[in-house]
């Protein structure tokens, strides 16, 4: 008697057991409908982006950026742009560059002798015209790429001057962008910058003398605030550089950034990067397939330079339901982070992974 009690309540375990899959999988089968799939307009799902640009790397007036600009960056987990001056920079400060690169901060172009753009009544150098964009151009690009091993992608024209045949001569190297929009000193959110900005017109705020750190902050917080692209020109920390930054300010900002950056508010990237995600977004279609209760999202890329980058999918499901996995084709696990309001990002380079399974439980 106790051998058939013991299993017939195995039986019904077994059966109770099969019940709830059956019933967890109609549940997931009832919301998975409601699931939405978007691109996210900027990585991570941020409002906001804000690019920093530190200015005249190599010069020794300038050594703050490798003296107290990268560690204090990179301790907060903030990466930023420097511009080189590659007539300035020898071989002990191409190590300093190569580090710089490692924690992940971009070297830009910033022409091989630091002249103006064009002839301007205050300016206290040369100029450099057509005639110089073998050298101001294409020699402190092949310094940086035989140094770093990095293909500068991006220009900053040394005191802001530039003329169109600067940007047109650019493009045909296949840089992708410069700094070399309009500009202020004042906090404006119309030197902000939206994805269809011209890359080759990019709009930024330079940070002068006995200017409040402040002004950064501000702007940062706009640029969260109207999910717009901020760029920052900055030059040293606590050196002789123009506009130097005191390293308390100067913390102070890269904590707001930080702050913000872990609040999910700003997106911190040097600008090649940004520009990439825009590319590659805009140049990414994709459609969803449905089967039991996963979804299978086909993913289109149609950008033959090579600008591609990861792109964050933003996945939006019902309360009752949650991601269970998410993989490749080949069955490979791809990672991906929950957010509040039942939201998932997960960020894929669409020339790498052209199709994910997105496999729902209930919740």
């Amino acid at each position: 008697m106790k051998r058939n009690k013991y299993i017939s309540l195995l039986m019904l375990v077994s059966v109770l057991s099969i019940a709830c899959d059956i019933g967890d999988d109609t549940i997931v089968l009832e919301h998975i409908k409601d699931v939405t799939i978007e691109v996210s307009k900027w990585k991570n799902d941020n409002k906001g982006v804000y690019s920093l640009i530190h200015d005249d790397f190599g010069i020794p007036n300038a050594n703050g950026i490798a003296n107290y600009a990268d560690s204090i960056a990179t301790d907060h987990d903030i990466e930023f742009g420097f511009a080189i001056i590659t007539s300035e920079v020898d071989q002990t400060e191409w190590g300093i560059a190569n580090k710089l690169i490692d924690n992940g901060h971009e070297a830009i172009n910033h022409t091989h002798n630091h002249y103006c753009g064009h002839d301007v009544s205050w300016c206290p150098t040369k100029t450099w015209g057509i005639d110089d964009f073998d050298v101001e151009i294409d020699v402190s690009h092949q310094l940086i790429y035989d140094n770093t091993g990095v293909i500068p992608l991006f220009f900053a024209f040394p005191f802001d001057q530039y003329t169109t045949e600067m940007l047109t001569y650019l493009d045909g190297k296949k840089y992708l962008g410069a700094r070399s929009g309009a500009y202020t000193q004042g906090v404006n959110s119309d030197f902000l910058n939206d994805i269809n900005t011209p890359y080759f017109g990019l709009k930024f705020y330079a940070h002068g003398p006995n200017t409040p750190i402040e002004n950064l902050n501000i702007v940062a917080n706009m640029a969260a605030e109207e999910g717009l692209w901020a760029i920052r020109e900055v030059h040293g920390v606590a050196d002789g550089s123009w506009g130097a930054i005191p390293i308390h300010d100067y913390t102070n900002h890269i904590e707001v950034l930080q702050e913000l950056q872990d609040q999910g508010e700003l997106w911190v990237s040097p600008p090649t990067q940004v520009i990439k995600y825009i590319e590659t977004s805009k140049h990414t279609s994709f459609d969803i397939g449905k089967e039991d209760t996963a979804l299978y999202l086909s993913i289109s890329y149609n950008e033959g330079i090579n600008t591609n980058s990861e792109i964050t999918f933003v996945i939006v499901y019902p309360k009752e339901i949650e991601i269970d996995k998410i993989t490749t084709v080949t069955g490979e696990e791809v990672s991906f982070l929950e957010k509040k309001s039942n939201k998932a990002l997960v960020n894929v380079n669409p020339e790498e992974i052209n199709k994910l399974k997105i496999q729902f439980k209930k919740s």
